[in-house]
């Protein structure tokens, strides 16, 4: 997008934009194209308006001269926010862009997060239209196996990298080494490792916001009885998970978090905050209706934290086109954009 500063005597004006927009990260592709005299703008973070149509997380840079040049994620859409607005000197011409992605990177709790009231169903269902809840979660997977994986499912130098990446392993890491779940077995400081190399990786594609869910913890009295349930007399005594085997991995997840400076979200505390914590699993170590309840509503406290940057809250973030309430009926180009010509 192009600004041309009608009074070059506001060189100040220009530099504040260029300030505030430079600020902000680049991640979706965004193109328009329109000429604006600016008068008086009022900027809010990540939104600034701008002829009555909010653009978020906009990268600007000045050309030439006066003229600033705007690259970046974004859509156009009414403005929601109050603010003075510039004159448009010519018609907006849009194209728009896909979502930002959230995607949830994990095991078996992460895989089945789409079931019917699963924290990654709900987590879509949420921002339906305004972010694609991508699921990328493989039962049974340990961090050393999530590692081979990286490459593909996040590649380095991609045009539109998540904008958020939850992660989630450490059940299956946390098995017992010498029980039946014993190939899916991770040594503790391995899995530290593990963890900080996948960290690192998200960070090379610039993934602006990742948080790291430690796993939750295990009843092991209910492992049981799942176990007897589904393998009769061959059903092992001792069962393959302990919660105080998880408590270790847990910890480490959440020390990895801080190490790091990503987020963490430490469910092996969180839910047995609660008395009778065991009905958040329905087989001792995956989660129920309740539990994955319980995970949706801590994960959406935190991604609703305002000290984020760029937002990750629902309210902020702009819808994908403008509300059909919002459009103009008898222009249809200036509220959806040209259509593409075969």
């Amino acid at each position: 997008m192009q600004f041309a500063i009608s009074d070059t005597s506001n060189w100040q004006l220009a530099t504040f934009f260029w300030a505030f927009c430079a600020a902000q990260v680049c991640s979706l592709p965004f193109r328009s194209k329109a000429s604006y005299a600016v008068e008086e703008v009022e900027l809010f973070s990540p939104f600034y308006t701008v002829q009555g149509s909010v653009v978020s997380n906009v990268d600007c840079y000045i050309q030439s001269g006066d003229v600033r040049e705007c690259k970046g994620i974004g859509r156009l859409q009414p403005a929601r926010v109050p603010g003075r607005k510039a004159e448009a000197l010519d018609e907006m011409e849009v194209t728009f862009s896909s979502r930002p992605q959230f995607i949830l990177f994990g095991d078996s709790i992460t895989q089945r997060s789409f079931d019917i009231s699963g924290w990654g169903a709900s987590l879509a269902n949420r921002y339906a239209r305004k972010a694609d809840v991508i699921l990328r979660g493989y039962s049974g997977y340990n961090t050393r196996w999530a590692l081979f994986m990286l490459d593909r499912l996040f590649p380095i130098g991609s045009s539109n990298p998540p904008l958020l990446v939850t992660v989630f392993f450490g059940a299956n890491d946390a098995a017992l080494p010498d029980r039946g779940s014993k190939r899916q077995h991770v040594p503790l400081s391995e899995y530290k490792d593990n963890l900080r190399r996948i960290v690192v990786h998200l960070k090379k594609v610039k993934v602006k916001h990742i948080v790291l869910i430690a796993p939750p913890p295990v009843d092991e009295e209910g492992r049981r009885v799942y176990a007897r349930a589904t393998y009769g007399e061959n059903a092992e005594e001792l069962p393959e998970r302990t919660n105080q085997q998880t408590r270790l991995y847990a910890e480490a997840a959440e020390s990895v978090a801080r190490e790091t400076r990503v987020i963490s979200l430490n469910l092996w505390s969180v839910l047995q905050e609660t008395t009778g914590w065991q009905k958040f699993l329905n087989d001792g170590l995956h989660l129920s209706h309740e539990g994955n309840q319980e995970v949706f509503r801590n994960l959406v406290g935190i991604l609703d934290d305002p000290s984020l940057h760029p937002s990750l809250n629902w309210e902020a973030l702009p819808w994908d086109y403008p509300e059909h309430c919002e459009i103009d009926y008898e222009n249809l180009t200036k509220s959806l954009g040209a259509v593409l010509q075969n």
